[in-house]
């Protein structure tokens, strides 16, 4: 059977949708893809790329954002220099929707993804955003560590050192 954590995953990713006590594939384009792909017995880093792609395609046909189904996606299928972009848009607008616990989550993927194939600024950029999220969720020592470790990344230019500077007066606050 799945785990209560793959499903929440799952579910998380808009992959599946719950309806009372049944669960249903969002977009057809998954299922089938999914559907495809188990009946060929791809390797798993394939199933994800091949998911990615269904996410992008969905996301171009409606315009609707796909950005952190489509990172996860595209990390899992170890293309971190892909999914870097889409995983610091969705951390960007979970902060924004309030979501932080997925905005974390994603966040944690963005500095995977930054550290594998990122600069600086990708670097940077990500852990300031997780930062963010951890102080949305009070958790200030964890999100004062990864402000540190931004600060601490080679070349940094002026806004950024100032966005992290602003991160760490956050924290102090927070922790009174």
């Amino acid at each position: 059977g799945l785990s209560e954590t793959g499903l929440d995953g799952l579910l998380a990713t808009g992959v599946l949708r719950e309806s009372g006590d049944v669960l249903a594939f969002e977009h057809g384009s998954v299922q089938q893809t999914a559907l495809r792909l188990a009946i060929r017995l791809p390797d798993v880093a394939e199933i994800h790329a091949s998911l990615a792609a269904q996410w992008l395609g969905l996301a171009q046909r409606t315009g609707m954002s796909t950005d952190f189904p489509t990172g996860l996606h595209l990390m899992r299928g170890n293309n971190a220099h892909a999914a870097s972009g889409h995983l610091v848009r969705a951390t960007r607008a979970l902060i924004e929707e309030g979501r932080n616990s997925l905005a974390a989550w994603s966040a944690g993927l963005a500095i995977e993804a930054a550290d594998q194939s990122g600069g600086a600024m990708a670097r940077q950029e990500a852990r300031r955003l997780h930062a963010e999220a951890l102080i949305e969720l009070r958790q200030y020592n964890a999100a004062e560590q990864l402000i540190r470790e931004a600060l601490a990344i080679e070349p940094i230019d002026r806004l950024t050192q100032a966005r992290l500077t602003l991160g760490l007066s956050r924290v102090a606050m927070g922790k009174g």
